[in-house]
């Protein structure tokens, strides 16, 4: 082996090691100084369908650089700064400066706005990149909220897709899936509508019970949940009208009678006895007190005779 290439052999063995380690790309620099930086925010947001969400992005240092929001997929951004390059004013650019945030908002959200958003600064540095997931629902539970026993649940969940209507829908009860029963009390149909991209489903369980009381989740193929909770009341209870006292209800047979003054617990009817005084009874009290103003009267009467046949 010729001297000079054993000698280079050795001088690269030695030194390639050192330069590969102490080599970093330029996109992957560490900012220095006050370069901009971009803050923790949530990376994950849900929405249904007509809401109003805003995907947060915070960046301190910013300077003279300027934050750009766009959807993963698409090159063209949707805001740059104040901004906004959307066809309408449904994408607009939030600043916070007390936050040191640039959020992106997005008013009457649609299944469209559902996937992977990004928020970077305006650098060629790669990690100046936040990564924020929208995900859009359009999923809706209808029905009674509270049922009488014995009555009816009826409740409809109305599902739609994004390019194509949800292949299947399930309904659960406390996490257990309800199918249809064989004796018909539990009965589920689904309609599926492939212009408007929506699967229906209508869940009916006659004569409730206490037992069918719960959180019914309907839950798509493509991962959309919606809940309702539903609560079986007795329907053997009633409530007291306003103005009745309790018992006025009952009925004729079982009502007991009201009792009537100086009756007895037996319900005989009491005996009175008059309470006489100086011994002697009622008639004889009477016919004393008449004898004795007769007499009294004629005393008089003969006296005032007397004075009138001899005057003095």
């Amino acid at each position: 082996m010729d001297v000079t290439a054993l000698i280079v052999s050795m001088v690269m063995t030695a030194i390639l090691p050192a330069l590969v380690s102490s080599h970093v790309p330029f996109d992957d620099m560490e900012p220095q100084g006050d370069s901009p930086v971009i803050l923790r925010t949530p990376n994950s947001y849900k929405a249904d369908v007509g809401d109003r969400v805003m995907l947060e992005c915070a960046v301190e240092n910013l300077e003279n650089h300027k934050v750009i929001w766009r959807k993963a997929i698409d090159p063209n951004p949707l805001t740059v700064g104040h901004e906004s390059f959307y066809e309408d004013d449904r994408v607009v650019s939030k600043h916070i400066p007390k936050k040191n945030q640039w959020n992106l908002v997005i008013k009457r959200v649609r299944l469209t706005d559902n996937g992977l958003y990004e928020c970077q600064v305006s650098s060629r540095l790669r990690h100046l990149r936040h990564h924020v997931l929208l995900e859009v629902k359009d999923i809706k539970v209808t029905g009674d909220a509270y049922v009488e026993q014995n009555g009816r649940i009826y409740l409809i969940c109305n599902a739609t897709g994004l390019e194509h209507p949800p292949d299947d829908l399930d309904w659960f009860l406390d996490g257990n899936k309800l199918p249809s029963s064989d004796d018909g009390r539990v009965n589920i149909r689904k309609d599926v509508s492939l212009t408007s991209r929506t699967i229906v489903s209508s869940l009916e369980i006659k004569n409730a019970e206490h037992s069918d009381t719960g959180n019914y989740v309907c839950r798509t193929s493509n991962m959309q949940i919606e809940n309702l909770m539903v609560t079986v009341l007795n329907g053997d209870t009633s409530n007291v009208k306003r103005g009745t006292l309790p018992g006025d209800n009952e009925k004729p047979e079982n009502k007991k009678p009201d009792r009537q003054i100086g009756a007895l617990p037996d319900g005989g009817s009491p005996t009175y006895r008059r309470t006489n005084t100086g011994g002697h009874s009622g008639s004889s009290h009477d016919s004393g007190s008449y004898c004795r103003l007769l007499v009294t009267n004629l005393l008089v009467l003969v006296v005032s005779h007397i004075y009138w046949l001899f005057p003095s």
